[in-house]
């Protein structure tokens, strides 16, 4: 019997340097490693990694356990073989197991529920004009509501809320089951969001103006989904009046998403949408699970009440700025920051000449049975509250504070202009939304982008003085 010391040893220092290169070359390591905000967007550098990581693996195992020429025959037929097929049945039996979940996604629940691409399946249908709709007869529950801005990094107190969301009819929250509406409210998630369906926007605007009133908000939507919602939802309940909601903050960035997404690319996070290939969605769901595993996702944070004010001169988290409301200081975080760019650049460019051409349809569609068009203008946290904040905030937000205070106006001004040249009702709530924040009133969830009970209630009382 030959002794170890006199066997090659090449073959066996190359088994071990692939099997340590193989647990080295992963995912995880080279996003520590060598990624700055420690992500690999690329889903194709991803796959790379992985295929290189399993074959460095495999081959390094197989070298140890059958370098010798005169084994090989053996490892083909039975170890190599059994190998394949086994491999090969797993990839299988996940097309046929991901083919399922998106054929049904009410079974999707557990673990999956917290991936992203899950969740948007479990919630979401993809469509033709719209990216993606609420599923019809689906509600969220959370019970420890914070924010979509909170993170618990920010070592703030916050007081938890309970928010419960049907989603009824074509996939929009309802405060009143009965046909018909004499108003219909076409937004984003300002529309949609309340922590009831008696708390939206458009209840709360049902019951001051004593009209009836259509919601149909839609979180993640922008102008073009807009315009479709209201030629295939708006036209059929008998509504005078259509109330289209503008946020400041988002609304021209869904234009270049939607405009994306119309080239084939994706749409925000959704990557659901039936354009893409089946083994692509296959690829993209396998992607998400991998940094599931690879990288445990922190508790979603969900809507919130007040804060506790701030002790004067207490450093806070960079992310957040200090508001001093009156004889109050509190401390917030602003979703978005004021639009840089002067009125006359936004006017003359791509973006606005595809609004004006939205705006004008819709003035068209509304025209026809003779519905009254209302653009509702809501402004941002931080267009409101951006004077009020402290030298107390964090370093990032004084860096730019004189700059957002001076540019707080311009977008508006330019889609007021918009309006004005087309001949649209112009409504918006900066005015009031103002003053009240002059009077030390805080509107908007300190850590959430949306209006608060107050903020929703004004915005309802501000439209019910505008209606006819």
């Amino acid at each position: 019997m030959k002794r170890i010391s006199n066997q090659p040893r090449l073959p066996i220092f190359l088994g071990v340097l692939l099997i340590v290169g193989g647990f080295i070359c992963n995912v995880w390591t080279l996003t520590y490693l060598f990624s700055e905000d420690n992500r690999i967007v690329s889903l194709k550098l991803r796959g790379i990694i992985w295929v290189v990581q399993c074959s460095c693996l495999i081959a390094g195992i197989l070298i140890l356990r059958f370098w010798r020429r005169q084994r090989m025959d053996y490892f083909v037929v039975h170890c190599g073989m059994p190998a394949m097929l086994l491999a090969t049945s797993l990839f299988v039996c996940s097309l046929g197991l991901y083919w399922l979940l998106e054929t049904f996604p009410q079974l999707i629940s557990g673990p999956l529920i917290k991936i992203p691409h899950f969740a948007y399946l479990s919630r979401w249908v993809p469509d033709a004009d719209l990216v993606a709709r609420r599923r019809q007869g689906v509600s969220q529950t959370y019970y420890e509501f914070r924010g979509d801005l909170y993170s618990p990094n920010y070592d703030v107190s916050t007081k938890p809320m309970t928010y419960r969301a049907t989603f009824a009819a074509n996939g929009f929250r309802s405060h009143d089951s009965a046909p018909g509406a004499n108003v219909v409210v076409i937004g984003d998630s300002y529309v949609e969001f309340g922590l009831n369906e008696n708390d939206t926007f458009p209840a709360r605007l049902q019951n001051v103006c004593g009209r009836k009133v259509k919601n149909l908000g839609r979180a993640w939507y922008g102008p073009d989904q807009y315009l479709a919602v209201l030629k295939r939802y708006g036209l059929d309940h008998g509504a005078t009046t259509a109330v289209v909601c503008f946020f400041e903050g988002n609304d021209i960035g869904d234009i270049q998403e939607y405009q994306r997404w119309k080239t084939g690319g994706h749409y925000h996070g959704f990557r659901l949408t039936r354009q893409m290939p089946f083994l692509k969605r296959y690829t993209v769901a396998v992607d998400e699970i991998t940094r599931a595993i690879g990288k445990p996702r922190n508790n979603v944070a969900a809507p919130h009440d007040v804060i506790p004010p701030s002790e004067k001169n207490q450093p806070i988290h960079p992310d957040m700025v200090e508001l001093e409301l009156g004889d109050q200081r509190v401390v917030a975080k602003f979703g978005y920051n004021n639009e840089l760019r002067e009125p006359e650049t936004l006017l003359q460019s791509e973006i606005f000449t595809h609004l004006r051409e939205v705006l004008e349809e819709f003035k068209e569609v509304c025209a026809g049975p003779g519905i009254e068009l209302i653009v509702l203008y809501i402004p941002t946290k931080a267009h409101i509250y951006a004077k009020y904040t402290t030298e107390n905030s964090g370093e990032p937000w004084l860096k730019i504070k004189h700059k957002q205070i001076a540019a707080q106006g311009w977008l508006e001004q330019s889609v007021s202009q918009l309006c004005a040249e087309i001949q649209i009702r112009w409504v918006s709530l900066t005015p009031a939304f103002e003053e009240a924040a002059r009077n030390g009133e805080l509107l908007f969830y300190p850590f959430d982008t949306h209006w608060n009970t107050e903020g929703r209630q004004l915005a309802a009382e501000v439209v019910t003085s505008q209606l006819n």
